[in-house]
């Protein structure tokens, strides 16, 4: 008889754990040592503890390496299996794959008429690296442990490596410092009592928090999340499930009105008196909040219509680019003779404040996939998570903070919840939704409901509702 894996039960994991870090069973004459076994899960929860919370704290390195992305590349073994597992994470390595091959050509193809870098191509290679390397070994972890601890374990992580030295720290702490990794951790103890009463208590108090510290986004996310997962606990009816297209529908309708209700509490001074002036000058200059706050939208705009295969990963601007970024903010009534654009935007290479501007500019057409493919199945998870009403919390949050920063937030500070949601939320199947995003007093889902399982994807161990 030859030695097999032991099939060990894990507790909010989508899957059993692999050999590597697992001893075999015993044979007939030689019966499974069990203290052993008992020794080896401790080795791995210890080592995923550790794990979260290093790729938490971004612990940067020299070229933008961090100790977490080089810590995940390592374990690859231990989570390359498990990505493949799910048409998603085919999807997604395989695009960063190309994106990493084309960056350097674009490059090259740019080098004629732009300054390139080799240290830029490594920076950018890096990033890339530590994104995908961080999902996957952020999954692995979830065989291990709960995917609450994982998130909390996660938002530890992040709030040990706040800063607090920087100018921006000083002039509103919570904003630009604490809002993020407390939420986080919130998010991920809120998954574990699975409760919704609860859940909509702490993030009634995020949200009062945000609208008191200027944290306009962050009011408007939260609060969109509570509303969403209040909708969830209200008693069904008899008509048929909503369907994801519905739900998209009136999500966006529901995103249109917390817009408009936000604008106009802002307006009325609700928020305080900074938030209402500087608001204000913007809608006066652009006509929107949105258009206003993020003119780096039309400078990204203007690029792509000037150049639309992209730049390189190593390439940084020229004078004519420089040119083209300012005359499509000065379309919208921004200033762009305000050192900004020169420091900051174009100082170093392209930045352009947005996940998918700057994975254009560095990836062409492969890093715009990259994006389309990302928001793709982040709708898909959200919708199929709230037609089922199984969505916590942390997958609506997610979700929402995800999809904003593809249009909204630099790609270098947007990793670490990138990162997070990918090897969290966007890595499971449709049965993993209802299983493990089940929370104690949500209204019981058939599992027959539930689209089946690829081929590819291992079919988790069901777990007593409310266990993750």
């Amino acid at each position: 008889m030859t030695d097999r894996p032991t099939a060990v039960n894990i507790p909010g994991g989508p899957h059993p754990a692999p050999t590597a870090f697992r001893p075999t069973t015993g044979t007939a004459d030689a019966p499974v040592d069990l203290e052993s076994a008992r020794r080896w899960r401790l080795l791995e929860q210890l080592v995923a503890i550790g794990l979260m919370l290093i790729l938490g704290y971004r612990y940067t390195l020299p070229q933008d390496f961090t100790l977490g992305g080089l810590v995940a590349m390592a374990l690859l073994p231990l989570w390359w299996g498990l990505a493949l597992r799910y048409k998603a994470g085919k999807l997604l390595l395989g695009l960063g794959a190309l994106c990493l091959a084309v960056g350097p050509l674009l490059t090259s193809l740019s080098s004629a008429d732009h300054p390139t870098s080799t240290g830029k191509i490594i920076s950018a290679t890096a990033l890339m690296i530590t994104l995908l390397g961080g999902a996957g070994a952020i999954l692995w972890c979830r065989t291990v442990l709960r995917d609450g601890t994982v998130i909390a374990l996660f938002g530890v992580g992040m709030l040990a490596g706040v800063s607090s030295g920087t100018s921006l720290f000083g002039s509103n702490p919570w904003r630009f410092g604490f809002s993020i990794p407390i939420t986080i951790i919130a998010l991920g103890l809120l998954r574990l009592a699975a409760r919704r009463w609860l859940s909509l208590v702490v993030l009634g108090a995020l949200i009062a928090a945000s609208g008191l510290s200027d944290a306009r986004s962050s009011f408007a996310m939260l609060l969109l999340t509570a509303l969403v997962v209040g909708w969830q606990a209200l008693p069904r009816t008899r008509s048929r499930r909503a369907s994801a297209a519905r739900v998209l529908l009136a999500l966006g309708v529901l995103s249109f009105s917390i817009y408009t209700l936000g604008q106009a509490l802002i307006l009325e001074g609700f928020l305080g008196e900074s938030t209402q002036v500087r608001s204000q000058a913007q809608l006066d200059a652009s006509g929107s909040l949105i258009v206003g706050g993020r003119p780096e939208l039309a400078a990204t705009m203007a690029l792509m219509s000037d150049n639309p295969w992209g730049y390189g990963s190593g390439t940084s601007p020229n004078a004519h680019d420089l040119t083209v970024a300012k005359q499509g903010m000065i379309a919208i009534n921004y200033d762009p003779e305000n050192g900004y654009v020169e420091r900051y935007m174009f100082g170093s290479g392209y930045e352009l404040h947005s996940i998918f501007g700057d994975l254009w500019s560095d990836y062409g057409i492969a890093g715009i996939c990259l994006v389309l493919a990302v928001l793709g199945l982040t709708l898909l998870r959200l919708s199929q998570s709230i037609a089922r009403r199984v969505a916590d919390a942390a997958v609506v949050y997610l979700c929402i903070r995800t999809l904003w920063n593809l249009a909204f937030s630099p790609f270098y500070s947007s990793i670490p919840l990138l990162m997070l949601f990918t090897g969290v939320i966007l890595l499971q199947t449709p049965r993993e939704v209802v299983e493990m995003s089940r929370t104690d007093d949500a209204p019981e889902v058939p599992i027959e409901a539930a689209a089946p399982l690829p081929e590819t994807a291992a079919r988790p161990a069901r777990r007593r509702v409310g266990a993750t």
